[in-house]
């Protein structure tokens, strides 16, 4: 079997070497159709992904590569309480459903208020602010945005309980303080993400906060 050159796979070219790369992710957000974001349910995704291409595009000095820096940020974690015993009922294809309308809930909220969703680990969000777009005030920003979950999610936990006799709520962990900010992982597979004692932080507080509360 033949190895995959660099050359002929740009899936493994490393990221920093390839040239206009911050313009050929803009303009591939912009030939999205509204009929592809649709199917995709990706519409605020693609909006937040075309702000942070503009931000890349608008930055010469800007280098997709692995390294971070140290910035001053806020972490917020949130995770769905009820889940397991909800899961031990539903099939498969209606616990898809509900988490995703739960992280589309969660998307909006944190987006709304400046923020980025970081990841989604299983049933819980990570997001940041103050990481990728500069905000005045992050920590703030990342409260509205737990409060906006909080009642955001009532909709959502009536219809469970509704549909299936059984009831989810979240708990809601914020943190702030120093972190390193960057691109983790190797030169073919990188996620732009923080790392310290803040996330870690808000992390545990998330974990320790009832149903239905925010810990910060």
């Amino acid at each position: 079997k033949q190895p995959v050159s660099a050359e002929a796979s740009p899936v493994l070219e490393p990221f920093h070497i390839r040239s206009g790369l911050a313009e050929e992710l803009h303009l591939h957000l912009l030939e999205l159709t509204g009929s592809e974001c649709e199917v995709a349910g990706c519409d605020l995704v693609s909006e937040g992904l075309s702000d942070l291409a503009d931000a890349i595009v608008n930055n010469a000095a800007y280098d997709i590569k692995l390294g971070g820096k140290k910035k001053d940020i806020a972490v917020l974690f949130v995770d769905i309480r009820g889940f397991t015993s909800l899961s031990e009922i539903l099939p498969p294809e209606e616990m898809v459903a509900i988490l995703n309308e739960y992280f589309e809930m969660v998307a909006h909220a944190v987006m709304d208020n400046g923020g980025d969703i970081d990841k989604f680990i299983g049933d819980a969000a990570m997001a940041l602010f103050n990481a990728t777009n500069d905000l005045e005030d992050y920590v703030l920003q990342a409260v509205y945005a737990a409060w906006d979950i909080i009642k955001g999610a009532s909709k959502l936990k009536e219809d469970c309980y509704e549909k299936y006799g059984k009831e989810v709520s979240f708990g809601i962990g914020v943190q702030c303080g120093e972190a390193i900010v960057g691109n983790i992982g190797c030169e073919c597979r990188m996620d732009y993400t923080a790392i310290g004692d803040v996330v870690n932080t808000a992390s545990r507080l998330e974990s320790q906060a009832k149903a239905g509360q925010i810990l910060i």
